[in-house]
């Protein structure tokens, strides 16, 4: 894989799509959603509980979350403009769903280098283990 990624396709599992590289999206009711993201030949899903719809959940863009280099091939640096106020491990995910690696982001900190060139070419998801923070970021690494 390489080049800039020009082709994203969410599908958010209620009907609603969107070609956005990060997009928002709001549920009409509770229930539990599909949510895939197809880049390329590359696809990921990622199953969601949807509980209490009278409470925005934070998303990524909330906390100002990107990954810099996107692709990237050695290392990437995941940067917050906002601090988190507790620690969070950090998991990236293979499109079949294996931990490809974890990260601990302290408190207070607003950025974190994650070494990647160990890692095969593909489009992987990075994902905090406390889903109140709805810190969910694709990384595409190349050879």
């Amino acid at each position: 894989m390489s080049g800039a990624i020009s082709n994203w396709h969410w599908d958010f599992g209620d009907g609603n799509t969107s070609s956005d590289p990060n997009p928002v999206h709001t549920y009409a009711l509770p229930g539990i959603y599909t949510v895939t993201l197809s880049i390329g030949s590359c696809t990921i899903s990622y199953q969601v509980n949807l509980t209490n719809t009278g409470i925005d959940s934070p998303t990524a863009s909330d906390w100002g979350a990107i990954l810099q280099p996107n692709p990237a091939q050695e290392s990437t640096m995941l940067q917050l403009a906002r601090a988190l106020p507790t620690d969070v491990t950090l998991r990236l995910i293979t499109m079949d769903g294996r931990v490809a690696g974890t990260w601990p982001l302290r408190a207070g900190e607003l950025q974190l280098t994650l070494p990647i060139g160990h890692l095969a070419p593909a489009v992987y998801m990075l994902i905090a283990d406390d889903p109140q923070y709805g810190i969910s970021l694709p990384l595409v690494v190349m050879d």
